[in-house]
């Protein structure tokens, strides 16, 4: 059984920010006091979470979550669970940790979307969007997530 997120406004903007980015094709929605974390291309935060954005090919969604969720690094832990979602009216998966994920991971939980069509960044051609998110940031952040042309 597929459970759903639904994008939606958050009606306090003076404490958001947009990340907005025209090669990734999307917008979302983060505290506003967090910054661009140096060292990364698309990573913000502070102390208290982080985001990260990607962009991924290479199978079906189920196979790109499958090989996300159990890389060898174990960024998840050992026993990931991975759930059905749709974003957007698009297919998705998110990726729940184990409770042995590495402290280093900071809680992260994983969510790779279906792009509605293929993009293509410096040549190369994406499939899914990927979304990577503290626990206690992810859901707030994922709901606000928004396609754009």
């Amino acid at each position: 059984m597929s459970s759903q997120l639904y994008c939606f406004e958050y009606y306090s903007t003076q404490s958001n920010k947009i990340f907005s980015d025209d090669s990734y094709k999307v917008e979302l929605k983060y505290p506003g006091q967090w910054v661009k974390v140096d060292g990364y291309k698309d990573r913000y935060g502070l102390d208290d979470g982080f985001f990260q954005v990607s962009a991924i090919n290479g199978g079906t969604l189920d196979e790109v979550a499958e090989q996300e969720a159990f890389h060898p690094a174990k960024p998840y832990g050992s026993k990931p669970t991975i759930l059905d979602k749709v974003i957007m009216g698009q297919p998705a998966k998110m990726i729940l940790p184990s409770p042995d994920q590495g402290s280093q991971m900071m809680n992260q939980v994983g969510l790779i979307v279906a792009y509605s069509k293929p993009i293509i960044i410096d040549g190369n051609r994406y499939e899914y969007f990927v979304l990577w998110a503290d626990k206690m940031h992810f859901d707030k952040i994922a709901r606000s997530i928004k396609f754009i042309e």
